[in-house]
C-alpha cells in the first residue's frame, strides 16, 4: 500500500531481500496508520537504491513537504557511504533523507546477533520506541550509524509510535 502523500510519511527503500525482512520485522511493532508508511520494490543493488531516493529527493519529496525517505543499504565496507550519498541530495530536503545499512552484509549481522531478520527489525523498532540506540552501539556492524539514527528517531518518533 502507498503512503498518504497529504500527512507525514515515512518511503523505505531497501537494497535486497534480507533487508526488505528487516523492514518486515520493523513494521510490525509500528503503531501507526500504515498510510504513514510505504516500502518501496527491492532496488537490487545499492547503486540503484541511491538513484531512486535520488529521483525521490528531486522531485517527489520536493513536492510533498511531509515526506521522509530512508534508504537502506550494504555499506560493502564502507562507512562513509551514507554520507556520500545524502551529500548528493538537494539541500531543502537533505534533513527529511536518511541513509542507514549494515557495514558490510545484513546477513554477517544476523550470523553475529543470532537473530533472523525479522527479530533484528522488531529490535530495532524497539530501540526506536524507546528512544533507544544501545542495539546501534553495540553492534560493531551498525555502530556507523548512530548519528543516522538518531536523526531518523526523533524525525518519526511521534509519527510512528505516538
Amino acid at each position: 500500500m502507498s503512503a498518504n502523500k497529504y500527512t507525514h510519511h515515512l518511503i523505505v527503500i531497501p537494497e535486497d531481500q534480507a533487508v526488505r525482512d528487516i523492514v518486515n520485522g520493523f513494521s510490525t511493532c509500528l503503531d501507526a496508520n500504515e498510510r504513514q508508511f510505504s516500502v518501496y520494490d527491492l532496488a537490487r543493488g545499492w547503486g540503484r537504491g541511491k538513484e531512486t531516493l535520488l529521483e525521490l529527493s528531486k522531485g517527489y519529496m520536493r513536492e510533498y513537504p511531509n515526506s521522509y525517505a530512508v534508504l537502506i543499504v550494504d555499506f560493502d565496507g564502507n562507512a562513509h557511504r551514507g554520507s556520500e550519498i545524502k551529500n548528493q541530495v538537494p539541500e531543502e530536503v537533505r534533513d527529511r533523507v536518511f541513509v542507514v545499512g549494515v557495514l558490510n552484509e545484513p546477513e554477517n549481522l544476523r550470523n553475529s546477533t543470532g537473530m533472523k531478520f525479522e527479530q533484528l527489525g522488531r529490535q530495532i523498532a524497539g530501540g526506536c520506541k524507546d528512544s533507544s540506540i544501545d542495539f546501534w552501539e553495540r553492534q560493531e556492524l551498525l555502530a556507523h550509524n548512530v548519528d543516522e539514527i538518531r536523526r531518523l528517531s526523533e524525525a518519526v518518533r511521534d509519527l510512528f509510535f505516538g
